[in-house]
């Protein structure tokens, strides 16, 4: 990650300001269309958001994992509560052979919980479901096994269609969609895909039944063998349902696992606010056009330093494109950066990123990710820590219409307490900001709460050091700064 930091002082983009749960229009920007003006309910759907902490129950799902010794992809739940009382309820750990087992939880003011799958149900494939008593906690997972770990967001909600931007299933890659019903009634779904050879819908994976409860592991390399990026949309037919992809390389020069959590809906608008490409950090961007009509697309980067012109891309209808960011001589290479993708002509698209950190590097892994289409004032992570073995990262960009402030925050006792040096930071119109944890008072402990006085996003990155192991997650929207 370049130490370089240079604050931009124009992003050409316009995202959605959530406060309180109200969404209100953010002022173009740059000559750009804004996005449509969003209601919480939309905005809920689309962001893993939390509850407010008044909210009588909430509820979270994780899908992808393994419970057993050994197994490729150990899930772990984490809990955090970020408000001033105690939250009780329960840990539901569903197998993909249907048996179920739950364990009761209490997850004390301002501390977390890390809950193995394990330790509650051994199986092959597994999901989790996470109910509480009360709203404001925040809920991710993460996953280990023989080619790293990797940190997952889980979904607050479930929801009818659902578009994962890449994947691969390639000889040495493998990848499975996790397909999870919380519900009391079967769910019936159906798969299509592009890829690089075009498009397809195996008879195999249509009227896939899920049932009430339950979770259905499947692995698409069975129909769609051998290609090297796969966009995919799951459409429930009949009920809801949550969907995450876990993908694994273990060769051809690639090594890490990878956890997506599927999009709810198509957008126009996107920023991922972390990034950075090299010789040892292959980054892509990925855009999933499912629609019957062509999408044009403007890329534009935000430099830590120096310029880079934006990119002008065409994705035909029901159709896929990946730019190897890496491979672009436009783009300074160990620079950071964020990326900001926009549609021009309201044909709502999927966008997906993924980097490949090589053995030249001390970094070692595979991170996907999906971009964010939200701003928010306050941000959450569940997870997360430093330590010598573990390099952590927050990348945030000031969307508001001016200048913001912001503080990064975790607890201390019973309060939340200001990391060193990330206590009322100035980020300017369009600016970029990003900040090493392990020079902030780190520590394996560490999760966080990023409050802004305008709409910003805010993402973390998080890096096996000496190993393999990497992460890019988005943060959780909330409703409230829980100071």
């Amino acid at each position: 990650m370049s130490q370089q930091r240079r604050d931009v002082g124009r992003l050409p983009a316009v995202l959605v300001l959530v406060v309180a749960l109200i969404a209100l229009a953010v002022a173009d920007r740059g000559g750009r269309d804004p996005l449509t003006p969003a209601n919480a309910r939309l905005v809920t759907a689309y962001a893993p958001t939390a509850s407010p902490p008044d909210a009588l129950t909430s509820a979270w799902y994780c899908p992808a994992g393994t419970a057993t010794p050994g197994g490729q992809a150990e899930s772990t739940t984490v809990v955090f509560n970020p408000t001033s009382r105690r939250l009780r309820g329960a840990i539901e750990v569903v197998g993909g052979d249907g048996t179920k087992a739950s364990k009761e939880i209490v997850v004390e003011p301002r501390s977390r919980i890390f809950v193995p799958s394990g330790e509650v149900l051994k199986n092959a494939f597994v999901a989790s479901a996470v109910r509480l008593d009360g709203g404001g906690a925040i809920v991710e997972h993460t996953v280990s096994g023989p080619a790293g770990e990797t940190v997952g967001a889980c979904a607050s909600s479930a929801s009818t269609r659902w578009y994962l931007p890449e994947g691969a299933t390639t000889k040495s890659a493998s990848l499975v969609y996790a397909l999870y019903n919380p519900f009391p009634d079967d769910a019936i779904v159906d798969l299509s895909f592009s890829t690089e050879q075009g498009r397809d819908a195996p008879a195999a994976f249509q009227g896939i039944v899920v049932p009430a409860g339950g979770l259905v592991p499947v692995d698409i390399g069975t129909h769609v063998r051998r290609r090297a990026h796969v966009s995919g949309a799951v459409h429930a037919r009949r009920g809801r349902v949550v969907v995450e992809q876990m993908q694994i390389h273990n060769g051809d020069g690639r090594k890490g696992v990878g956890l997506m959590l599927g999009a709810p809906r198509t957008a126009t608008s996107f920023v991922f606010p972390d990034g950075i490409a090299g010789p040892e950090q292959m980054e892509q961007l990925h855009l999933f056009n499912p629609n019957a009509t062509e999408a044009a697309v403007q890329l534009d980067l935000v430099l830590d330093s120096g310029e880079a012109q934006p990119f002008q891309i065409r994705v035909p209808a029901r159709d896929r494109v990946t730019i190897d960011l890496s491979a672009e001589s436009r783009i300074p290479k160990g620079i950071g950066h964020a990326l900001v993708v926009q549609v021009s002509n309201d044909v709502a698209i999927a966008a997906g990123r993924t980097t490949d950190l090589g053995a030249g590097n001390n970094r070692h892994g595979y991170i996907s990710d999906i971009g964010a289409t939200n701003a928010a004032l306050h941000w959450g992570f569940a997870a997360g820590g430093t330590s010598p073995d573990h390099d952590e990262w927050i990348a945030v960009i000031n969307e508001a219409s001016g200048p913001v402030t912001i503080s990064v925050t975790t607890p201390e006792g019973s309060s939340l307490a200001s990391l060193p040096g990330l206590s009322r930071l100035r980020i300017p119109r369009g600016g970029r900001r990003v900040f090493r944890m392990n020079d902030h008072g780190g520590r394996p402990d560490l999760p966080l709460i990023v409050n802004a006085t305008g709409p910003v996003v805010v993402e973390r990155t998080t890096y096996r050091v000496g190993g393999t192991g990497a992460s890019a997650v988005m943060g959780t929207v909330l409703s409230t700064d829980h100071g």
